[in-house]
């Protein structure tokens, strides 16, 4: 990949190792491992050479050459671990990666396009507007003016209700495990992969209830929570080490109509792809 100018490339901030599944003292004492175990371990030495080659071209092939696994079976061990495509995965670091350096450095939005291996800067900004919701540039601009507001003060103007319409679905929104208060976004997806502009999104207190409307076309709700005193930039840069985050799933029925579902909330795991949507900017003008 050739750069830009004559930048030199940015130090690249050390991330911590993924967590996998924990041994029991049987399975210590005895040497014993799952394959539950086995999968996570295969699945995080994919995930490492994703994050350490994120400018360069990387595939199927090089992904299962890390984990030591044929490609077949790499791809079955792969989603079931993290629920996505390895392919869909890597686009998830990569622009979780741009949104990081969009609002924590100088960089133009061109060369790091090319910094997180997209040759075309039209490509990414494309892509990242399709993933993200917003062009890099306005991201940015919005982010960067309201990175260190309150999240809380942001989502307060849109805690009213919807009204019931056909279409619609009672959402009950469950506590916080951590027992407080916070402010609970609500995203609508039309796949059960969390990534593209929601179809809908709208804003609840954590452990009260929600009808959504306009879901016709939806078929997965991603939440996710973050204490009173969580900023828009703990949202937009969301990460497994991100203080008091939660987040919550659930799929939706083909007829969502009266539909009713719950959601409880969990901590993100390294397993897990980047939340990418721009939430709460989606909700500026």
């Amino acid at each position: 990949m050739t750069a830009l100018g004559t930048a030199a490339p940015p130090r690249r901030i050390p991330r911590p190792p993924a967590r996998v599944h924990v041994r029991t003292v049987e399975e210590t004492r005895t040497g014993a491992r799952t394959p539950a175990d086995l999968h996570a371990t295969a699945v995080h030495k994919a995930l490492t050479y994703m994050r350490n080659h994120l400018s360069e071209p990387q595939g199927l092939t090089d992904h299962a050459r890390a984990a030591s696994l044929s490609p077949y079976h790499f791809h079955r061990v792969f989603k079931s671990v993290t629920g996505v495509t390895p392919g869909r995965f890597l686009t998830s670091l990569r622009l979780a990666e741009a949104k990081r350096l969009l609002l924590c450095s100088s960089m133009s939005s061109a060369y790091i396009g090319q910094f997180v291996g997209y040759l075309s800067a039209g490509t990414f900004t494309t892509q990242f507007t399709r993933l993200v919701g917003l062009p890099p540039r306005r991201f940015r601009l919005i982010g960067t003016a309201l990175g260190n507001v309150p999240v809380a003060d942001v989502l307060a103007r849109q805690l009213p209700h919807d009204p019931h319409v056909p279409g619609s679905v009672t959402v009950r929104v469950g506590p916080r495990p951590d027992g407080g208060t916070g402010h609970v976004v609500l995203a609508a997806f039309r796949t059960a992969v969390p990534q593209e502009r929601p179809t809908r999104c709208a804003a609840v207190l954590a452990g009260h209830t929600i009808t959504l409307a306009g879901l016709e076309d939806s078929r997965f709700l991603l939440a996710f929570s973050l204490p009173p005193a969580g900023t828009v930039r703990h949202v937009l840069l969301a990460s497994p080490d991100t203080p008091g985050l939660y987040v919550a799933s659930a799929h939706l029925q083909a007829e969502p109509d009266a539909v009713e579902t719950e959601l409880m909330f969990r901590r993100l795991t390294p397993f897990d792809p980047p939340l990418l949507i721009a939430a709460p900017l989606l909700w500026r003008p």
